[in-house]
């Protein structure tokens, strides 16, 4: 039998196969009395399944599960910072340092180098690194947001510092005990928020809050999230939390951005500027979209 030599030609190489870009879904509002599950993503786009319970005996917990809480955050947004050519601060030190603070919002930080080893005393790093060339930090959409998903802010409770020091707290107003809501049952018709129970601040120092670089929009742009004033936590308790919700939809590696109000930029006399870039846009005014 007459025995052929191998062909010699190139195998077919095999296709990679192509991922498909997730469809991010919107997350139902957490409700007294409602099993809830996290609220966060990986960052392949997988929604976290595991169960949130209460905390400290809250009405409704920060609805994110102690993992993707004290880990990685919400694998649906990413955040990192700048490196810059000045002091390095580490990040869970900078309320002690006492050093540089050039600060064009409480969502950046210019003076902060990312390093593994600035994460050492406090947690993981957040998920994602994303640069800003001018800011230091900003919270930038990891793939198509849509309109309507929430996002949770949170922190340690405790004392508002003065407008000098750097920080990026919230006010904190402790929703009702037994409901879990801040509307005022006082005032007919149910829609007129309770403002009258502040409890000091909410502190994202030494967490791993992601929420908190989110930008303020400069003269130019727009906000594309907003506060719904649906506080999470206890009167007096450790932690606490606010959600957030995007009012319209957000394109991947866009800028999410929220207002501090008037005030935030006089007391601390700080001239108010744009924040978006080319690589991670912010949303402009119908004004300034030519």
């Amino acid at each position: 039998m007459t025995k052929f030599p191998p062909t010699k030609g190139k195998r077919d190489k095999a296709q990679p196969s192509k991922r498909s870009t997730p469809e991010i879904v919107p997350q139902k509002r957490a409700r007294v009395g409602v099993p809830l599950n996290c609220w966060a993503h990986s960052r392949t786009g997988k929604r976290c399944a595991r169960p949130v319970h209460s905390r400290e005996g809250e009405p409704i917990p920060v609805p994110y599960c102690d993992r993707c809480l004290h880990g990685s955050g919400d694998g649906a947004l990413k955040v990192g910072g700048t490196k810059v050519n000045r002091r390095i601060v580490p990040i869970c030190r900078t309320a002690k340092a006492g050093a540089i603070r050039s600060r064009l919002s409480n969502a950046f930080i210019v003076d902060i180098v990312e390093s593994p080893s600035s994460w050492t005393d406090c947690t993981r790093k957040p998920a994602g690194v994303v640069k800003h060339k001018m800011f230091g930090k900003c919270l930038v959409a990891r793939y198509d947001l849509p309109k309507g998903y929430r996002l949770a802010y949170w922190g340690m409770r405790g004392r508002c510092l003065s407008s000098d020091k750097e920080d990026r707290a919230i006010s904190f107003y402790p929703p009702n005990r037994k409901t879990g809501s801040n509307i005022d049952p006082s005032v007919p018709g149910g829609r007129t928020l309770k403002r009258d129970n502040y409890n000091g601040v909410l502190n994202p120092g030494k967490t791993a809050d992601i929420v908190q670089f989110a930008a303020c929009p400069g003269p130019n742009e727009r906000q594309n999230m907003r506060s719904t004033f649906q506080y999470y936590g206890l009167r007096n308790g450790k932690i606490g939390g606010l959600e957030f919700v995007t009012i319209e939809p957000v394109p991947k590696n866009t800028q999410l951005l929220h207002w501090y109000g008037s005030s935030w930029w006089s007391e601390r006399g700080i001239k108010r500027a744009d924040v978006g870039t080319k690589r991670f846009p912010a949303p402009l005014r119908e004004s300034k979209r030519k």
